[in-house]
């Protein structure tokens, strides 16, 4: 009976770590970027953003909180990838949102 449940802790870990790298994306250089990362860290792996927003989008706006000093940048994909929207605050990034595949 033990080992039914340890195999099942097991599973679960494994998953919840899943889960943990899935809040990061690969850019165009090939560079895995993640939460908690500072914009210097990003800057250098993936270069500048292809658009920044003063304003957060309002397709974005349910999935925050409208905080004035949040930054919202755009990096585009390579072929057949999904754009990333990166929210940045405190020059680090707080959240990853998968956006449309182009």
């Amino acid at each position: 009976m033990k080992q039914k449940y340890l195999k099942l802790l097991l599973v679960t870990l494994s998953l919840v770590s899943l889960n943990i790298e899935a809040a990061g994306f690969r850019c165009k250089t090939g560079q895995h970027v993640k939460d908690g990362m500072t914009v210097k860290q990003l800057v250098s792996l993936c270069g500048k953003p292809d658009q920044k927003f003063k304003a957060i989008p309002e397709h974005l706006i349910t999935e925050l909180s409208s905080n004035k000093k949040t930054k919202v940048w755009l990096y585009l994909p390579a072929k057949n990838a999904y754009q990333q929207y990166l929210i940045i605050r405190k020059n680090k990034i707080q959240q990853i949102i998968r956006g449309t595949r182009i």
